[in-house]
């Protein structure tokens, strides 16, 4: 029976290291910015695909050279 004990012990230490390392890994998921892009139509001449990366505020169109507000989608989840 001890075995039993001593083995779901050491079951549990590695189960918490475990978690404790996923843990670390999804904090720092949440704090590095969108690596991907979103593309938006320019409200100045209408430019279908203008690219804006995660963690930008403004965007410039490649068409028409101007910028304009891009709210971050931390914005819109906060609404």
């Amino acid at each position: 029976m001890k075995k039993y004990w001593d083995w779901i012990t050491q079951l549990r230490l590695r189960l918490g290291e475990w978690l404790m390392r996923v843990g670390a890994r999804l904090r720092t998921l949440k704090t590095q910015p969108n690596r991907y892009p979103d593309y938006v139509t320019c409200p100045h001449c209408g430019e279908p695909e203008v690219e804006v990366w995660g963690d930008q505020t403004l965007a410039t169109c490649h068409q028409c050279g101007k910028t304009f507000n891009y709210p971050s989608p931390s914005d819109h989840i906060k609404k």
